[in-house]
């Protein structure tokens, strides 16, 4: 089985729509999402709706969390706490279910999802460095041969043996045997890895490997439509650098 992984989509309906019709050519038996339909980009509410009928499964990301108040948010920075308080008027009595309704983890077909480190999965701990991969360690026997996550924005890939871990670089591997794995999926609406192209993942079940893939898009439109929102325009900006 083929499964297209995608995250972080930040209600960015270009990106998504971009990677869904890749994704349509890759030809994936399925789609799983890890986190963070909303935040930052100004559709929301047809991504949430998107998310809703394409997806097998959903696990929950920090900023859908804090829109259905599950997270509290009052921390985060002006900007970003503006976008979640905007998004929460945009979206449906059913997309906020839909949100309220998604788990912190989910196993599926033997790879365990969630958004941040798996870990505590609902404090949303980031994994994407070689320190913070080092924390999970003392957890090897714990997790799952396959890991997928979200939140940073960025393709990494840490392999796990007893006590020692270690990067993997290529955009497509195979997982070795005895090995575990923990995959950071990037981001579909706002990479900041500097390449600004839509990012997503493909996960084969039966050959096990996993192929990082990027895709163009409308950047234009989908800041354009930030600003137009009025939305803050460092959020639009940052688009065009994938940052």
């Amino acid at each position: 089985m083929k499964i297209g992984v995608i995250s972080d989509i930040h209600a960015n309906l270009e990106a998504l729509e971009a990677v869904l019709s890749s994704l349509e050519t890759d030809k994936v038996d399925r789609i799983v999402c890890l986190g963070d339909i909303v935040g930052y980009g100004a559709n929301p509410k047809e991504c949430c709706e998107i998310i809703m009928s394409v997806c097998d499964v959903c696990v929950i990301g920090n900023h859908d969390a804090a829109i259905i108040g599950r997270m509290d948010y009052s921390y985060y920075y002006d900007a970003a706490h503006m976008v979640l308080d905007w998004t929460k008027t945009q979206l449906t009595d059913r997309c906020k279910e839909y949100l309220l309704s998604l788990p912190y983890f989910h196993e599926y077909e033997g790879v365990l999802l969630c958004h941040g480190s798996p870990i505590d999965a609902q404090n949303f701990e980031y994994i994407f460095s070689i320190e913070q991969a080092k924390t999970i360690i003392p957890y090897f026997e714990q997790l799952k041969p396959l890991t997928l996550i979200g939140h940073s924005h960025l393709f990494k890939t840490f392999a796990y043996i007893e006590n020692e871990v270690n990067d993997v670089l290529a955009q497509k591997f195979g997982l070795r045997k005895n090995y575990k794995y923990i995959i950071s999926a990037g981001s579909v609406g706002q990479p900041r890895d500097y390449d600004p192209r839509a990012g997503y993942g493909i996960y084969n079940t039966e050959m096990r490997t996993f192929e990082i893939k990027r895709v163009e898009y409308n950047i234009e439109k989908a800041a354009s439509k930030i600003t137009s929102s009025g939305l803050p325009n460092a959020f639009a900006k940052r688009l065009f650098m994938g940052l």
